[in-house]
């Protein structure tokens, strides 16, 4: 892997017009330039990461291997209830539990759209020397931060740089309207995109996702201020939305709901509703599904350690994955002095990491997330290309068409270089382009 710098025009207002209109109908570009800042102040000589074709598809290899090693876990951890217990105390799980895990083991196991996840992003770490994957950090399975910036800004960018679309792993768009496409939505299904419009990258994402959508259904981007609302009148399809139409203002029901929340809101703000949800689970899907809460958290990456240490056809089939040890408490890194760090089991964006040489702490990040409860992990440094700054790589999983199967297949679809200066400040991260040579 190698770093050059290009020349690229980086027209905000053009670039939100063509992809995001209703992005730029809904609030002003200029709320934009923050998000944009380093592209936008780095036009001249744009930084791209230049990786060989080789090193793609090992690092696609990778990822995908990677999700069915946690799907098959997770397939185990559902019939365990004591491990989720163990490897997963949250408020979600203590307070709301002993409904919650069986709804979503239920959309775990069920065909079609239930169970549908729509993306999801591995973080790893790569040595740019060896052109090798040298860890899985986690993987962000409820979240598409980063998400256009990985596809349609991407696509543009190296665009302009190469006079093509094909030096790049850049497929999500194309393999999720393929899944999309193949369950026919268009007949009389309503969808419902929501998320905190107020925040723009929240919006930017939103818009991506409501045009995946809206190619094949009925689809209607809110805010979460304008619902869905649970409505127990309805008990078989009890999520509404309150819809302008030519006929006027109708309260209709929705089949599918993409909703940008932590799950632990969504049962938090309408726990009367999983209580019921065998009433209306069969014909509601969320998305991301509830499962795709186990694969979030990172205890499921304690739980993936656990069983390569305990079980023997398990460690046999995965142990080529280079998935980082974690555990739930500090104690191996402790008694055999190895570095590790410490990270919120719920965290993002780089918040509240603590990094440990032995049983001396050598460097925080700041964040939000003191409080939560932590994983620990086998110490795996950061890729770097230049003195000052290092970087992860973000593989976007593509979710296949589950139509006749209750497999969750997914793909390694596109590349998100991440960059942060070398103390991970949240604030100094920034994604930057790839190419592939």
């Amino acid at each position: 892997m190698i770093k050059q710098d290009h020349r690229v025009r980086f027209d905000l207002n053009q670039l939100v017009g063509d992809k995001l209109p209703t992005v730029k109908q809904i609030i002003d570009i200029s709320a934009l330039q923050g998000q944009y800042a380093f592209q936008l102040n780095n036009q001249d000589a744009l930084p791209f990461y230049s990786i060989p074709q080789h090193a793609v598809e090992q690092v696609q290899a990778q990822a995908n291997d990677s999700y069915q090693m946690m799907i098959e876990a997770l397939d185990q951890l559902f019939y365990k209830p004591w491990d989720i217990c163990e490897y997963f105390d949250s408020p979600l799980i203590r307070e709301h539990g002993r409904y919650f895990i069986h709804y979503a083991h239920h959309t775990f196991k069920s065909r079609g759209m239930i169970g549908q996840s729509l993306s999801g992003r591995f973080d790893m770490g790569f040595d740019p020397d060896t052109d090798r994957v040298t860890g899985i950090y986690e993987f962000n399975g409820a979240v598409t931060g980063l998400l256009f910036e990985s596809t349609s800004l991407q696509n543009d960018l190296v665009q302009q740089v190469t006079g093509s679309n094909q030096a790049q792993l850049n497929d999500w768009s194309q393999l999720t309207t393929n899944a999309l496409a193949a369950y026919n939505l268009q007949h009389g299904r309503r969808v419902a995109v929501v998320a905190n419009l107020a925040y723009p990258e929240d919006l930017t994402n939103a818009e991506l996702v409501s045009q995946l959508f809206g190619a094949h259904a009925e689809t209607h981007l809110r805010d979460l201020s304008q619902g869905p609302y649970f409505e127990l009148m309805n008990p078989t399809k009890p999520w509404m939305l309150t819809v302008e139409n030519e006929h006027g203002t109708q309260e209709l029901p929705l089949d599918v709901i993409y909703l940008d929340l932590p799950w632990d809101e969504i049962v938090e703000a309408s726990p009367e509703a999983f209580q019921q949800w065998k009433s209306w689970a069969d014909n509601v899907a969320f998305i991301e599904p509830a499962w795709r809460w186990f694969m979030s958290h990172k205890g499921l990456m304690a739980y993936v350690t656990h069983l390569l240490e305990t079980d023997e056809d398990y460690r046999r089939r995965w142990l080529h994955v280079p998935m980082i040890p974690t555990h739930l408490t500090p104690n191996h890194f402790l008694k055999h002095g190895l570095p590790f760090v410490s990270k919120p089991a719920q965290g993002y964006g780089a918040q509240n990491i603590e990094f440990y040489e032995a049983s001396s702490l050598m460097h925080r990040t700041e964040g939000d997330l003191r409080d939560m409860p932590q994983v620990h992990q086998a110490y795996c440094p950061a890729g770097s290309l230049e003195p000052g700054t290092v970087f992860t790589l973000g593989v976007w999983m593509a979710s296949g068409y589950r139509g006749q199967t209750t497999d969750h297949p997914a793909y390694a679809s596109a590349l998100c270089i991440r960059e942060f200066d070398e103390s991970l400040d949240r604030d100094s991260g920034r994604c930057l382009p790839h190419m592939i040579r």
